[in-house]
């Protein structure tokens, strides 16, 4: 399950990837922000595949990460997604 294990549903197929992308600062001349994302393809149960993709740009927390911001957001929606789509 690796560092997406928080866009786990049980019982329900979903593969994904995490990312952290470093934001550089010309001003300070470094790497002081970052942008995390994951994106998520969910197949329902007639085989229908569904691509989820979220950004979270420049978030608040100091140790911010894809599978710590980004991945339970992915499975918020997934979840929705399959109640939406019984």
């Amino acid at each position: 399950l690796g560092t997406g294990r928080d866009a786990n549903i049980p019982g329900q197929w979903i593969a994904g990837k995490t990312g952290t992308a470093q934001i550089f600062d010309v001003k300070k001349y470094a790497y002081t922000k970052v942008n995390t994302s994951f994106i998520a393809l969910l197949k329902n149960r007639r085989g229908i595949y569904y691509i989820i993709y979220a950004v979270i740009r420049i978030p608040k927390i100091e140790e911010a990460s894809g599978g710590k911001l980004a991945a339970p957001l992915v499975r918020n929606i997934a979840k929705k997604v399959l109640e939406i789509i019984k």
